[in-house]
């Protein structure tokens, strides 16, 4: 299966994460010319499956045959209580291919073609990808091989359709807020949805905290089936460094007793003990044991957001080099460092150099935010940093540094505008071309010496650093 998302073995992987449950509606047409919106189809009581595929996709290719006997069992001329879209998610990708591919796997839904950034919006990494999305705008990945992809696509369908039908049935469907504090205070934000046959006009929305009440918030609005709102509720203040759980419960639905109570509430465990920082960037260390294959890191923001995170790092003979290196966080944001062995015996001490085997977080000042390395399986540091919000830095580096990846006989080299050198390697460590680049800006590399397709190793030295990511070559 082919993973379309950047890997950077040595240095750090910056990651998006979507965590949005409730899916993100979208308007698309389809390589015939028919327009197609994702609630439109939730609203006539359907569930979509949305197929993101790609025409050079192996797998996509021989899982066809089982989405289409979903199509042909559930879709218009089945017991039509399914759509299913094909989502062609390369931008490479022309229609005339996609026409191709729908004719030679027999694949009769709709195609979409130009799907502008629906992948990235549901965070999709791996082709094919399947996303079901039940009337109530859940939705839940799929994936499976040739032999089981159709009884996994039938049992989710199954499980869409699983719901109660009731007249008054308000549901508490999420917690938005920030569930680690770097501060005593927070305001609880919630998504309130409602899944009755009724118009949903108010409710009373009551918080506890530590089993006692704290404050009622009187909600009025209109909501139509399925539909939700987000809510801001009484700001809290803990006592002390202690912090306590959040009950929040809905109750009072159109001041009636709800039909469905079990969805009506939701606790929240609450982590605090962050300390603020005063700095503009990040210095990060992480000097890797004898054996760096076994340790991965994150950044999670305060609502459990994956932001930045380390991953498939090499050890013998060609080890990852260390990691010395800054970086922005958006400020006003309160952070979790996970950092993993997979061994369970650190990164620190047995089986490091001397002098090697721990991570550090540095201020600006030079003051150390946070360290360790001595630990088994996982270990944990939490931290704040002040002012106010400001994504540009961090969102500048989410885009690739290579593009595109899969690539054919060029690949392009972004975000480096200086000199650099760079060599590719095969994935057993043989180098197999090098060269260096004097031009600025965007950065061609010529790849006609790789004669065979699959996945490559290239690595580029500035006088800053040295970096090793993967991509895959796909030449036709």
């Amino acid at each position: 299966m082919k993973k379309t998302t950047l890997l950077i073995l040595f240095a750090f992987q910056f990651i998006f994460v979507n965590a949005q449950t409730v899916a993100p509606n979208f308007t698309l047409t389809d390589v015939e010319g028919n327009e197609h919106t994702l609630y439109d189809y939730l609203d006539q009581g359907k569930t979509v499956i949305l197929d993101f595929y790609a025409v050079w996709c192996g797998p996509c290719q021989q899982n066809a045959a089982g989405v289409e006997e979903i199509w042909e069992m559930y879709g218009p001329n089945g017991a039509d209580n399914v759509m299913i879209l094909g989502l062609e998610a390369d931008d490479d990708s022309t229609d005339d291919q996609v026409f191709d591919y729908a004719s030679t796997w027999n694949t009769n839904n709709p195609q979409i073609n130009d799907t502008e950034n629906i992948k990235d919006v549901y965070g999709v990494e791996y082709y094919p990808t399947y996303l079901i999305v039940c009337r109530d705008r859940t939705y839940l990945p799929f994936s499976g091989d040739p032999e089981t992809i159709k009884g996994i696509l039938e049992e989710g369908v199954y499980n869409c359709e699983s719901f109660q039908d009731l007249m008054v049935d308000a549901r508490i469907y999420d917690y938005n807020s920030s569930t680690v504090l770097c501060s005593n205070e927070t305001t609880p934000n919630i998504t309130l949805m409602n899944m009755g046959n009724d118009p949903l006009v108010s409710a009373d929305i009551n918080v506890f905290i530590g089993g006692g009440f704290h404050s009622k918030t009187e909600w009025t609005g209109n909501l139509a089936t399925f539909e939700f709102e987000d809510i801001s509720l009484s700001p809290i203040e803990f006592s002390g460094s202690d912090m306590e759980n959040i009950l929040i419960q809905v109750v009072k639905p159109n001041d009636a007793t709800d039909l469905n109570p079990e969805n009506n509430s939701l606790e929240v465990a609450i982590a605090g003990g962050g300390q603020l920082y005063d700095t503009d960037q990040v210095h990060f260390q992480l000097y890797f044991d004898n054996f760096p294959q076994e340790t991965s890191w994150e950044i999670l923001n305060s609502i459990g957001e994956k932001i930045l995170s380390g991953t498939d790092y090499i050890g013998f003979p060609n080890f990852s080099p260390p990691i010395d290196t800054m970086f922005s966080l958006p400020k006003g944001e309160c952070y979790t460092f996970n950092i993993y062995d997979d061994v369970g015996d650190g990164i620190c001490c047995s089986f490091a150099d001397p002098d090697e085997g721990f991570w550090k977080f540095i201020a600006d000042d030079g003051t150390i935010i946070a360290e360790g390395g001595n630990f088994a399986t996982v270990e944990s540091a939490v931290f704040g940093i002040e002012g106010v919000s400001n994504n540009e830095d961090l969102t500048t580096k989410l885009e690739p540094i290579l593009f595109p990846n899969p690539c054919d006989d060029q690949i392009t080299i972004r975000h480096i505008d200086h000199d650099f050198s760079w060599e590719v390697y095969s994935l057993d460590g043989y180098l197999l071309s090098k060269g260096t680049t004097h031009r600025q800006g965007s950065n061609h590399i010529d790849l006609h010496f790789l004669s065979v397709n699959g996945m490559y190793l290239l690595k580029l030295k500035t006088e800053e650093e040295t970096t090793i990511h993967t991509f895959i070559r796909q030449s036709n």
